[in-house]
């Protein structure tokens, strides 16, 4: 988490590495996240079934943490459709490689950790 705070690049990439790491999602599931599916009065993350592997509606409990990381991210890209729009096309989730890249940036070697590793340490 340290390294993470620690971070330099794009705001949204910081932000979704921090939620993977407080929500133990998978990276696709957060980074193709819509503010539709955030209900902050009742501090919840909705993910509908389409986008779930198991095909089921998914709920996930978000701590203090991970909603003011999402209030920041709503104050930034909460016109849009997506929470973690692209930094050139805003109608398009940021790249998949984003997460990665940026565990690369903060000197993580591949076999060390990956974007889909906080989830596999939750386990």
């Amino acid at each position: 988490m340290r390294a993470i705070d620690d971070f330099t690049g794009a705001y949204t990439v910081k932000a979704g590495l921090q939620l993977l790491a407080l929500t133990f999602l998978r990276p696709s599931e957060v980074r193709l996240g819509e503010w539709t599916e955030i209900n902050f009065e009742e501090k919840l993350w909705r993910i509908p079934a389409k986008r779930m592997k198991m095909r089921h509606d998914h709920l996930v409990p978000l701590s203090s943490q991970s909603l003011e990381i999402l209030h920041t991210l709503h104050d930034m890209s909460g016109d849009g459709r997506l929470i973690f729009p692209g930094l050139r096309s805003p109608g398009k989730a940021i790249s998949d490689a984003a997460f990665i890249a940026a565990l690369r940036r903060m000197g993580y070697p591949k076999e060390e950790m990956c974007a889909h590793g906080f989830r596999a340490r939750a386990f």
